[in-house]
């Protein structure tokens, strides 16, 4: 399937999305679609993701994840799997970025099945900021558990 076809099968608003970043990949794991922002923030990667790999770009330890996601996808058709996938971060000292995801099955116009399309955001800053607010509540917890009536 080229990327015409493809295109052809996906919406505009999800195709040229400015929040959401929209992958495809064949069965086995290799892409072979990525929309104009995924192509843009993970440019440090490659210049071309297609064929590579999703190894590539994927924290090793979230790659089990997706395995599971995609075969879950593959056995139910009509299913969307929802889980978070640690990115490469270039502009955090190649750190990871935290990502949320939807999986689901893609198929030709024909539906017969092709890949697994991917949609999903950053979610780095919005994790950071509930790591906060949780540590500042088990702050205020101890002190208010150490303070006498």
């Amino acid at each position: 399937m080229n990327q015409d076809e493809i295109k052809e099968l996906l919406p505009n608003r999800i195709l040229y999305s400015q929040k959401h970043y929209l992958i495809i990949t064949d069965l086995e794991g290799n892409y072979i679609f990525v929309n104009d922002l995924f192509q843009k923030r993970f440019s440090f990667i490659s210049d071309n993701f297609i064929g590579l790999s999703v190894q590539n770009s994927v924290h090793p330890e979230d790659l089990e994840k997706c395995a599971t996601a995609s075969l879950e996808c593959i056995n139910n058709p009509d299913a969307v799997v929802n889980l978070k996938i640690r990115k490469p971060d270039f502009d955090n000292n190649n750190e990871y970025c935290e990502t949320d995801w939807e999986f689901s099955l893609f198929t030709d116009k024909n539906g017969k099945p092709v890949g697994i399309l991917c949609l999903g955001h950053d979610v780095t800053e919005l994790e950071r900021q509930s790591r906060i607010i949780i540590e500042s509540e088990n702050k205020l917890r101890a002190i208010l558990d150490s303070s006498s009536d």
